[in-house]
């Protein structure tokens, strides 16, 4: 008897036993719910939340180590920043594995994913062009950048973000070196997908951030890191950058984040990070009309990232920073009319990172 066959299955059938089964969720996901990236930056972790329970299902799919999620109607996307190159496409509420999984650019370092009808655009920071796809990952054209460059021919295209139809794309334009640095000012610059060209540019000041104007528009944090120079600005989409609100010199700290709950609403929650490590990270309430700041959260961690969901913006805390031993990761929740800050779950494998909303609306 040939016992070969036999023997060459083995390793196979020991394979199969070893390998994980499927997560257990801890809870069960309604239509409205967060989804949350974590990781140590080793590896990550896709994660859910429901906000009525704040029960975690955890470690749903395997991540990159540096992974950014967006929530993009009736799909989630998971691209990989830091170098990376994979746009994931999970069906919502299905994250045990993604329904598209594809290399967009490799080293690409894609920095964000907006979809705009039914086509996604996904930015590439360290190379001159956006991707543009169908709503399988399918690629349907680039948009070419090489004309925002500066010096080192790469524009850092960043954050897009879509008024009235119009994705808008913010371009970093930092000088590459040992110690980055922002010898021209970035660039603001629609984007039209009927001809995969941009319109006119705006300035918009050194490494720009981009985000949504709590009312209405657009709004952008500039600054490089670790220095008080940076602002928030409104923008005027025909002129550029309005008067700042509020500046990093008046708070001492690197602006990184703003979340309104939207144009019926003045207040917006603004995160900021220390100059240096060892100091604590801040969670602070913007009248949006005024540019009055109230405090409300002061922490040894990191607050990553935010979204507004449910008449509310949640916060994501991660390790890091400087943060105490034994300290926990979080997800709070704020309410930017009083600035009172409570603190959801800390029931995470590992770092939550990126966080966006899932709502019933599909």
């Amino acid at each position: 008897m040939n016992l070969l066959p036999a023997m060459n299955l083995l390793p196979l059938i020991l394979l199969a036993a070893c390998e994980p089964a499927p997560p257990e969720r801890d809870c069960a996901l309604g239509p409205e719910h967060l989804v949350i990236a974590t990781t140590d930056y080793v590896s990550g972790a896709l994660a859910a939340v429901d906000p009525q329970t704040g029960c975690v299902a955890d470690l749903l799919s395997s991540l990159g180590p540096d992974p950014l999620v967006r929530a993009l109607g009736d799909r989630v996307a998971v691209v990989d920043r830091s170098g990376g190159d994979t746009l994931r496409l999970f069906e919502v509420g299905a994250y045990e594995r993604p329904v598209v999984e594809v290399v967009l650019e490799v080293e690409g370092n894609i920095h964000d994913v907006e979809r705009v009808g039914d086509q996604l655009l996904v930015t590439l920071y360290d190379r001159d062009q956006v991707v543009v796809t169908d709503l399988d990952g399918v690629e349907l054209g680039r948009i070419e950048l090489g004309a925002h460059a500066d010096a080192d021919g790469v524009p850092e295209a960043d954050q897009i973000e879509v008024v009235d139809s119009i994705p808008w794309l913010s371009l970093q334009r930092m000088t590459r070196g040992a110690r980055w640095s922002a010898d021209q000012p970035g660039r603001l610059v629609p984007l039209q997908l009927d001809t995969l060209t941009t319109g006119a540019p705006l300035e918009i000041g050194d490494n720009p951030r981009l985000v949504s104007d709590p009312l209405g528009g657009l709004a952008v944090l500039t600054g490089i890191f670790a220095e008080p120079d940076g602002a928030l600005h409104p923008i005027d989409l025909q002129q550029g950058l309005l008067p700042p609100l509020v500046t990093e010199g008046e708070l001492a700290m690197d602006l990184t984040h703003l979340v309104g709950l939207g144009p019926d609403d003045d207040r917006a929650v603004l995160l900021a990070v220390p100059f240096a490590e060892g100091q604590p990270s801040e969670l602070l309430c913007l009248d949006r009309l005024t540019g009055a700041v109230t405090p409300g959260l002061q922490t040894d961690g990191w607050l990553r990232d935010a979204v507004a969901a449910l008449g509310r913006v949640w916060v994501i805390e991660r390790t890091g920073w400087g943060a105490a031993a034994g300290r926990a990761a979080a997800l709070h929740t704020v309410d930017p009319a009083s600035c009172t800050v409570e603190r959801v779950t800390e029931a995470f494998a590992l770092d939550p990172d990126s966080i966006a909303f899932v709502g019933g609306d599909l």
